[in-house]
């Protein structure tokens, strides 16, 4: 727990500084889904000071610009329609990510309920909780 106390100093820090972050679960830890890793590294991120609108843009536009991407990133016509739709206020209330109503990915809307099998058969996933921080 110690470490992540420093990761979230550090990360309060550098973006005080300036510095632009990213966010993302691009390494396949077990037990870190791609989608419950980020929800939690949000909550991390505004627990370590960000506001909840900072912690989604250092997940989108933050996480494009960084490695160069200019069709994602933002809400735009003309860029890639991959976004989810949530009930509730996430920039008001970052847990409210949890609260996913659609998917879409590039323009497609996503069968949830097929992904929520294919990660719930993982022996490796453990669900995250808010009450982790």
């Amino acid at each position: 727990m110690q470490r992540v106390r420093d990761d979230m100093a550090a990360a309060e820090a550098l973006f005080g500084a300036g510095v632009l972050l990213a966010a993302g679960t691009d390494a396949p830890y077990p037990g870190d889904m791609q989608g419950e890793g980020l929800h939690h590294e949000l909550e991390l991120l505004v627990a370590a000071g960000l506001t909840p609108l900072e912690a989604i843009t250092v997940a989108t536009r933050n996480a494009a610009l960084l490695i160069g991407a200019s069709d994602w990133g933002t809400i735009e016509a003309g860029k890639l329609a991959t976004l989810i739709v949530v009930d509730g206020r996430p920039d008001r209330n970052i847990s409210d990510t949890r609260r996913v109503v659609e998917v879409m990915l590039r323009g497609r809307k996503i069968d949830r309920e097929s992904l929520k099998m294919a990660y719930q058969n993982d022996p490796g996933y453990e669900p995250v909780s808010p009450t982790d921080l």
